[in-house]
């Protein structure tokens, strides 16, 4: 689904584990795609539905626990580079078994309304999107920020809680 107000930029979303799941495409400077925090198992008709976009050939993991998705986007565009910050390149790298390259390459592709951000000292290697749409700057981020209305029932759910991180709008630690 294309996000309001944001030029070249979709979303699929999900409901797992009592939580909502996002990944978002991004249309690069060449018009190929980049895919920020792949969600494996969304089915035929969202590689289907890329397909229509662009040719996806970056797969953004934003943090170092954003990598269920990566073998299988990387299975689906196997000459699709995997990048992620320098503090999660070793974990994302040992959890997909695929070379993780910097995030640089990233930032080479994107076109001039998207900017790369790498918020300092986060221990999970975050990394930030920040968009200029037609109704000002969005912020794509990995788990920094949170707002679930309320803490679901599942042993994520659990988690979450035993973290602060539901219910309501939290920061991450």
């Amino acid at each position: 689904q294309p996000i309001a107000s944001l030029d070249g930029v979709w979303q699929a979303t999900t409901t797992r584990y009592g939580g909502s799941l996002r990944s978002v495409a991004l249309r690069l400077g060449d018009g190929r795609l980049a895919i920020t925090s792949p969600i494996c198992g969304l089915g035929a008709t969202v590689h289907q539905g890329l397909a229509a976009l662009g040719r996806p050939v970056v797969l953004v993991a934003p943090n170092h626990f954003h990598n269920l998705g990566l073998r299988e986007y990387r299975a689906a565009y196997p000459d699709a580079e995997i990048v992620a910050s320098e503090k999660a390149a070793p974990r994302i790298a040992r959890r997909c078994g695929h070379e993780v390259r910097p995030l640089a390459r990233l930032g080479e592709l994107l076109p001039p309304h998207i900017r790369l951000l790498v918020p300092p000292r986060t221990s999970n290697g975050e990394i930030w999107l920040s968009v200029q749409g037609s109704n000002g700057r969005a912020w794509i981020v990995g788990d920094a920020f949170f707002n679930m209305p309320q803490t679901p029932y599942s042993p994520l759910g659990l988690l979450l809680a035993a973290l602060g991180t539901c219910p309501g709008l939290r920061i991450g630690s």
